[in-house]
């Protein structure tokens, strides 16, 4: 037989580099290889040719999207997948560990702490999954692998698409039947069509009982006679094997392995506290018994989500870190636990200074409200609201009063990305309820953090200036000018001991959205100073929070997941490596309590799509959109192309934000760009052969760029450490307007060339009166732009040909104006002053403003994000899920 390997080197050649096979089994071929574009290793799946000419590629592109949407720390997570040269492949993350099975095939039966600590670790990953609707089907030593003291449960959504492509074509062999014979259900080995979560909880009992006594229940000649004695025979007691299992164990292991599903654990929710209750009667979780390992070297609004809580965390899971330079720590997690589990978004966590407590954000009431919580707590419950009914205004960023009896927090009218931050204030109010107090602060400041005495606040002033509000004599002092600040400075925190303040540049809108923008951590003395920088703007930096007062956490996507690093900083900025903490996959924002020893952070699930709607017919509701993607990604911008047949889009689907296009009645993504760096806000040329965008080409530079709509080697238009952004063509395809903040505030700029296919010339400055680009005009008359709440089009001379304000037609918060493909029509996104949301078209230059997509529907999250074809509009879209988890932190130094 011609050996694969040659012809799959070749087809993911622009990818991955394969190094070398890992295994092999009935159903695939695993090999190690390197991805080229994130600079790491990884593992890579191959279906064996007759398994993926069954499944077909459609098929296991559907059913591959299961795995991509779990995410939970014993699940190992999907990076890639696809199909070429006839190769069907899935990526995961390569890790330095070994499965169970090989671990069972050199230790035999293993000691009880450990055998029920990897059970729990496995059950929690199948609690994560039956929550989401999804059954394993194939649980197994092989698809269970080993690291860092983890569990991590494999192959997650690929067992029933193999399943149903092997009835196809008739395969039994071991692996690739409806399951392995040896730990197939009953039901499995009957054939049941009816199967259900109950199957994983009987392969989780055949593990246990291997894990106890060395072997599995059932042994048989042929799997014909193994499928036989699953159905027909009763498996010997543990204890006839393994006489030290305690009674409690051994009898949770043989009602896992009951023949009926009734007469099982019904749910792995109902198994896991019978697991956790002998995790901690055997000592073996305890932080005493922590084994430290070495640390991972790093290489909107308010939207109600529409999927299910993730799984809750009530069990322990330890994760270790090791630092080794230039001061070594070691740091060991343990009793990882989920302490909400409602359906939508509960983010934001502040931990009391003590640990005992944590604050979030919640739609509480139909608002986001600030609520307490027991950090202790395990899956919800005795929940303090202490605003409640107070007002109506939206609460955010909650933290804490250095004695812990205070809750601050940030007070909006409404959203604050809607209304600007200058229409916030802050509040406080005792942590039981109580009047809600505003606090006497500068009214321009925004993200206000108190120092760990509290005599003093420090603040975010907009666009680049930090300062500091003594209490005691009510004065502010300017710390420091952040020097082409990106608009704007947020997310600032104190050292423990005072002398540092850790702040974020860029991406403003992440603390209370998803937005995926690039932004950088540094630090400034509180006493003034030059800011110094800690991470580049290559990637996400987001939530520092002090370790202590030499090391500082925060969240970054700089591996595709976001994760948690940790570094050194000192008077010279970051000293030594990043590092990367296992355990937390996917937060959102994080904080840390260091008299307590704990970690929060708010796990989030983020998905944004594009749906499209008629605009025939209006009001029609957001619910009723017709999805035009359904990838377990985040989308932002998107633009149609001139003949209405594709639409272009920015997206993470492969890590950082790349530009995609399809075609608008479906089909699969095709990359435009692959840079390493990201791209955003791609717009069709008049003649559909180029695409603009605009994106990172370095550390601090932002460019414009365009590039053939089949893809190849973008081109410049304009460069800089500024906000460049936003292109829009004109009719001729000559000019493209863009924003620029190079003349200190966002202007209309422009670049033109004499003719397709020449030069460009050098941008030139359009508008001065602080104008942002949307659109440009059908007829070519000029550039639409926005300046604060107005429209204006602006001639390509400069000349304002027409000026108008939407509120005065009672339209607020409106962004993104658009014009109808004909220009009869303006389509602006907004909210009305009665109250309803979403795309609003109005006449150009003014008029009554017509409802055409409302935002009404509290289970879809509709975004300032469209674009407009001939007869849809196409919306981004956005499911969201988010919980509060906590976890135990030992730092010894």
């Amino acid at each position: 037989m011609t050996d694969p390997l040659p012809r799959l080197t070749t087809a993911l050649s622009d990818r991955y580099t394969i190094s070398s096979e890992l295994g092999r089994g009935g159903m695939a071929v695993v090999y190690l290889a390197h991805d080229i574009k994130h600079e790491r290793k990884v593992a890579i799946k191959v279906l064996t040719p007759e398994l993926a000419a069954a499944l077909g590629a459609e098929r296991f592109h559907r059913e591959i999207k299961i795995a991509a949407n779990l995410h939970h720390p014993h699940i190992l997570p999907l990076y890639d997948s696809g199909d070429a040269d006839e190769f069907l492949f899935y990526v995961m993350p390569y890790e330095q560990g070994q499965s169970l099975r090989e671990k069972l095939a050199k230790e035999g039966e293993l000691p009880i702490p450990e055998a029920v600590r990897i059970l729990r670790d496995i059950v929690e990953a199948l609690k994560h999954a039956h929550k989401n609707n999804v059954v394993h089907r194939d649980i197994k030593p092989d698809n269970v692998m080993l690291a860092e003291d983890h569990a991590l449960v494999t192959d997650f959504g690929v067992a029933k698409a193999v399943s149903d492509a092997t009835g196809a074509i008739g395969l039994t062999t071991e692996g690739v039947a409806l399951g392995t014979p040896a730990y197939m259900a009953p039901e499995q080995a009957a054939a049941d069509p009816h199967i259900d979560h109950r199957a994983d909880i009987y392969a989780v009992g055949v593990i246990a009982y291997e894990l106890l006594t060395g072997r599995t229940p059932f042994v048989g000649n042929t799997q014909q006679e193994l499928l036989a004695a699953h159905v027909t025979q009763t498996p010997e007691p543990v204890t006839k094997y393994r006489e030290s299992a305690p009674p409690a164990l051994a009898e949770l292991v043989m009602r896992c392995l009951e023949k009926k599903a009734a007469d099982r654990w019904q749910t792995a929710e109902e198994l896991l506290p019978q697991l956790e209750a002998l995790v901690t009667r055997s000592g073996g979780m305890t932080s005493t018994d922590t084994r430290p390992v070495a640390g991972i070297a790093s290489g909107r609004r308010w939207l109600i989500p529409t999927i299910l809580a993730v799984a809750v965390l009530t069990a322990s899971a330890v994760a270790v870190l090791r630092i080794t330079a230039p001061s070594p720590l070691t740091i060991t997690t343990s009793r990882i636990r989920a302490v909400t589990s409602e359906p939508g978004m509960e983010w934001q966590p502040a931990l009391s200074p003590d640990g005992d407590e944590v604050a979030f954000v919640a739609n509480r009431a139909g608002r986001p409200s600030v609520v307490i919580r027991s950090s202790l707590s395990i899956g919800g419950g005795g929940e303090l609201t202490p605003t409640l009914g107070e007002h109506e205004s939206w609460e955010q960023y909650p933290a804490w009063s250095s004695d812990g009896e205070l809750l601050r927090f940030w007070n909006c009218p409404g959203d604050p990305l809607e209304l600007g931050i200058r229409s916030c204030y802050s509040s406080e109010v005792t942590k039981l309820g109580g009047s809600v107090r505003s606090m006497d602060l500068p009214r321009n400041a925004a993200f206000p953090s108190w120092s760990p005495d509290g005599s003093r606040v420090a603040f975010m002033s907009p666009p680049d200036s930090i300062f500091t509000y003594s209490i005691s004599d009510r004065t502010s002092t300017l710390l420091a000018v952040h020097a082409e600040a990106a608009w704007a400075l947020h997310s600032a925190v104190w050292s423990p001991d005072g002398r540092w303040i850790a702040y974020v540049n860029g991406n403003p809108r992440w603390p209370s959205s998803f937005n995926v923008a690039p932004s950088s951590i540094w630090i400034v003395a509180a006493d003034g100073g030059e800011p110094l920088r800690v991470t580049s703007e290559d990637h996400m930096d987001v939530s520092p929070a002090w370790l202590d007062d030499d090391h500082l956490l925060f969240i970054s996507n700089r591996e595709g997941l976001r994760e948690v690093f940790v570094v050194e900083v000192g008077a010279t900025g970051p000293r030594g490596e990043l590092r990367k903490v296992p355990g937390v996959i996917d937060p959102h924002s994080i904080s840390y309590s260091l008299v307590g020893s704990k970690l929060a952070f708010s796990k989030a699930t983020v998905r944004q799509n594009i749906w499209s709607y008629p605009t025939g017919s209006f009001p029609v509701s957001v619910a009723d959109g017709h999805p035009v993607t359904s990838d377990n990604a985040v989308i932002e911008n998107h633009d149609i192309s001139p003949d209405g047949r594709w639409i272009v889009y920015d997206s993470n689907l492969r890590g950082n934000m790349d530009i995609y296009k399809r075609p608008v009645e479906g089909g699969n993504p095709m990359p435009i760009t692959d840079s390493r760096l990201d791209e955003w806000a791609p717009r069709w040329s008049p003649d559909g052969t180029e695409i603009a965008f605009y994106g990172l080409v370095g550390a601090e530079d932002r460019a414009v760029m365009v590039v053939a709509a089949d893809g190849g080697t973008p081109v410049q238009l304009a460069s800089g450490p500024w906000l460049i952004g936003y292109p829009q063509w004109s009719m001729s395809g000559l000019d493209i307007a863009f924003r620029s903040n190079r003349s200190g505030r966002p202007e209309v700029w422009l670049a033109s060339r004499e003719s397709v296919g020449t030069s460009w010339h050098d941008a030139t400055q359009l508008t001065d009166f602080g104008c942002v680009p949307t659109d440009w005009a059908p007829d070519g008359s000029g550039v639409l732009c926005q300046a604060g709440e107005e429209m204006a089009l602006v001639s390509r001379e400069g000349e304002v040909l027409w000026r108008y304000d939407p509120s005065t037609a009672g339209l607020r918060a409106i962004a993104r104006h658009k014009y109808s493909w004909d220009g009869s029509t303006i389509y602006v996104y907004g909210s009305h002053e009665e109250g309803a949301e979403g795309i609003w078209a109005i006449p150009p230059q003014g008029g009554e403003p017509n409802l055409m997509v409302a935002y009404d529907d509290a289970e879809i999250g509709g975004s300032y994000r469209f674009s407009v074809g001939p007869e849809r509009l196409f919306v981004t879209v956005g499911e969201y899920e988010s919980d509060i988890w906590v976890m135990d932190v030992e730092v010894e130094r």
